[in-house]
């Protein structure tokens, strides 16, 4: 709810301190300083995060209210979406330590932990403006992540205008590191996010779960709708970093979210749906379908041409619950095609070969991931 008179304003900022008043009598490390991070933005723009850190809550307070009076004065509203932060769990580390860490992580985005260059807090960022701004960078899942050098002093340079410095990753001593205890505020009210760990900055699960995972699906169900283009082709993705639109394009992933919009039609049977999804099917069966030695392949890629064994058995999920949601077999033919290119896939003994060449058929990779298997089977 838009925060657009002065009375609700008011409001506002009276739960906002209330809220802060609550953490500071919960957290006994905040009589050390409190470092207060405020971010916000609306649907179709990136949210800006403003900091601030001082000993004293009164002064904290008083910077905060101050800078909402001025961002309400200028804009006569506080934008649509607002999370506040406050930075806990503090530990001075060693750069290489940091450093290390990130190289030697197993997975992409997993160093969740926000992280400050100065005791002061001058130079901060939360855990997800360092993924947001790729300042903690993954090339691709089997190569370490790294700092990106350049991000960071973009991303300093972008939220910190007065300072001109250029950070040199090798001169870097030491860093504060820190988790956050955070709330967004929803419905005229704050709501307690999650901390530490993978589930950093996520709700809680609420008492009425079910109604909640409902609401998740039909608002989930309505995006991915939204992404059909009117030819078929979905918005594949966007890089949130760089903001710009993912060019690649990815058979399996195109099949398993018509699937994946398909089954949410079981939970609320939304007609307008249909027309799109058919228009995504089509799209399907016109750029990536393919027969040969009448068996059907779904083929992959946008120069280096390849068949993945997923591809056909995503293919198939697709069209098997299309035609259980609507009672229409036009595509059974298909699917029966396609199974036959599984079936190919598969020597005498069950071994699966994952990627084959097209148009030749030769196997180019045995295995590359292992969920093939199972969704072939």
């Amino acid at each position: 709810m838009e925060i657009n008179t002065y009375s609700k304003f008011e409001e506002f900022k009276e739960k906002l301190k209330n809220w802060l008043l609550i953490q500071l009598k919960t957290h006994s490390e905040y009589e050390n300083g409190m470092c207060i991070f405020l971010s916000m933005g609306d649907n179709k723009k990136r949210c800006e995060v403003w900091n601030t850190f001082d000993k004293n809550f009164n002064t904290v307070l008083k910077r905060i209210y101050s800078f909402l009076d001025k961002l309400y004065s200028k804009n006569r509203r506080i934008p649509e979406f607002f999370k506040i932060d406050i930075a806990c769990n503090i530990s001075e580390e060693s750069w290489s330590e940091v450093d290390f860490d990130v190289l030697n992580q197993e997975h992409n985005n997993h160093y969740r932990k926000g992280i400050s260059f100065d005791d002061k807090f001058h130079i901060c960022f939360l855990e997800q403006e360092i993924y947001g701004k790729a300042i903690i960078k993954g090339i691709s899942f089997d190569k370490p992540n790294f700092f990106d050098e350049k991000n960071l002093n973009d991303a300093i340079k972008s939220k910190y205008k007065n300072i001109t410095k250029v950070f040199k990753l090798d001169d870097i001593k030491k860093v504060w590191v820190f988790d956050t205890v955070s709330a967004f505020y929803e419905n005229e009210k704050f709501i307690d996010l999650q901390t530490g760990g993978v589930v950093n900055g996520i709700r809680y699960k609420s008492e009425n779960c079910k109604d909640e995972i409902k609401e998740l699906i039909i608002n989930n169900s309505e995006f991915l709708y939204n992404q059909i283009l009117d030819d078929g082709r979905f918005i594949y993705g966007y890089f949130p970093a760089y903001d710009r639109e993912i060019k690649s394009y990815n058979t399996v992933r195109h099949c398993t979210s018509i699937y994946a919009l398909l089954e949410t039609l079981e939970v609320v049977f939304n007609k307008k749906y249909l027309n799109k999804i058919e228009k995504s099917i089509e799209y399907a069966f016109d750029n990536f379908y393919k027969i040969i030695e009448e068996k059907g392949f779904m083929i992959d890629g946008e120069q280096d041409l390849e068949i993945k064994l997923g591809s056909n058995a995503t293919a198939i999920f697709m069209l098997a619950k299309y035609q259980e949601i609507t009672g229409n077999d036009k595509y059974l033919k298909n699917a029966e095609m396609l199974a036959k290119g599984i079936q190919y896939m598969i020597d005498e003994y069950g071994q699966t070969s994952h990627i084959l060449n097209y148009p030749s058929l030769c196997v180019k990779e045995k295995f590359r991931i292992v969920y093939y298997d199972g969704e072939a089977a």
